[in-house]
This record gives structure tokens, sequence and C-alpha cells, in this order.
């Protein structure tokens, strides 16, 4: 009976993480992407209580974002915001989010937000624009062997953007379905959005975009910073 409450307390994504997961115990990075609210009000309202959450259990908020550009994706893929939190260990994920606290954070009128992470480790910090994907694969195939995103990916300027996580995706909450999320940095905007629409790039992007089952892919800025627009 105490297992079946633990389960529906947790949820199937979380007691896998939290309780079944071998590397429960291993550093865990958190993405939230969310959207529906003023900056002002997201930053007050959401993302300094949820920083303050995550220090109570030991983890660091690493980096605010708000969207710059969204270049591919269905609209309800498109999110103005996204956060890093960086945990010491995966289980203490569900001491954050399972806490009401947390509930009243992602309750908050309007707001619509996904959670997902990753054990895959981030071992540079990011720069002022990233550009990021999130990719619901396919499975390779004999007739199309290979990373799908491979095509764009070759194409990276040396010298200006950077290919900082490339990570295979646990979902936390249970509104996500992607599988693996690939970020860029950029030292502004003017290079990021250069590199995106050179011809050869946007060849590159549309090959991989077939070879997705689904895929969002958009330009963010660290909040408050003009990013050479």
């Amino acid at each position: 009976m105490l297992s079946s409450v633990i389960a529906w307390w947790l949820g199937p994504n979380l007691l896998h993480l939290t309780l079944l997961n071998d590397q429960r115990n291993q550093p865990f990075a958190v993405l939230s992407v969310a959207r529906g609210l003023p900056q002002d009000v997201y930053a007050a309202r959401y993302l300094t209580p949820l920083a303050g959450l995550a220090t109570s259990e030991g983890a660091l908020l690493m980096d605010g974002y708000q969207l710059s550009h969204q270049v591919a994706g269905r609209r309800d893929q498109t999110w103005q915001y996204l956060a890093r939190l960086q945990f010491q260990q995966a289980r203490d994920v569900a001491q954050v989010t399972t806490a009401s606290p947390y509930r009243v954070l992602a309750n908050l009128l309007s707001l619509q937000q996904q959670l997902f992470g990753s054990f895959t480790p981030i071992e540079q910090p990011w720069r002022a624009v990233v550009v990021v994907w999130l990719v619901q694969n396919f499975a390779a195939t004999k007739a199309q062997p290979g990373d799908p995103l491979a095509p764009v990916l070759t194409l990276l300027p040396q010298g200006s953007g950077r290919l900082v996580w490339d990570a295979q995706l646990t979902p936390i909450a249970q509104n996500v379905h992607w599988q693996r999320m690939v970020v860029l940095d950029f030292p502004n905007e003017v290079e990021a959005l250069t590199w995106l629409r050179h011809a050869e790039v946007r060849t590159a992007r549309a090959i991989t975009n077939a070879r997705v089952q689904d895929l969002s892919l958009a330009l963010f800025s660290r909040a408050n910073e003009t990013n050479g627009r």
C-alpha cells in the first residue's frame, strides 16, 4: 500500500529517477522551459523562488535565458524561458519538485512549463547566447545511419560557435517527449543568427528535420543582456 502511495505521489518519471535508477546518487542537470508570464513576473514569482528551493537541497541555479528567436518547431513548442539547475544527486530532484512550495510555483496562473534533465556532465559555462535543439529521434536505420544532427554540427564555425552540451534526456514531468538536447553557444546573437541563416547550414538543417520525429530549434539570450543585437 505504501509503495503504491509513493508511486502515485512521485509519478512514474520521478519514481524511476529517484528510487530505481542506478545513477540516482550521481550529479544531475535539470532544465526548465516555461512560457505564459511577463519576464519580470516570471523572474520574481518563479525563477527566484525556484533558485531558493534548489539551494535548500544543495543545488544551484546556473543560468537563466530568454527566447530571442524560434527558428523551427510548432507554436506549442515555443518556450519563452530556459533555466538550468545543477543538483548534486539526482534523487534530490524529488525533494524539490514534490514539495508544496514548488507545486505552488508550478501552478502559477498562466505558466506552462516542462521539466527534464540529464546525467551528462556540463563541463563548461554557457556563454550569453545559446542555440538549443530539442529532439525526438527516429531510430537510425541502414538507410539513414548515424547521428541525424551530424550534418549541422559538422558546420559549426571554429572560434565562434561551440558545442557545449549534447545529452540524452530523462523526463521529470509527464508531459515531456523530448529525448535529446543539443546546445551550442555563441558570443552574441549576430554571430549565432548569421550561422543559422547561412545557406549551407539551412540545407543541413532541412536534412536533419527530415531524419527526426520531432524537433524544436530556438535561440536564447541570457536574461538582461543585450548580447550584441
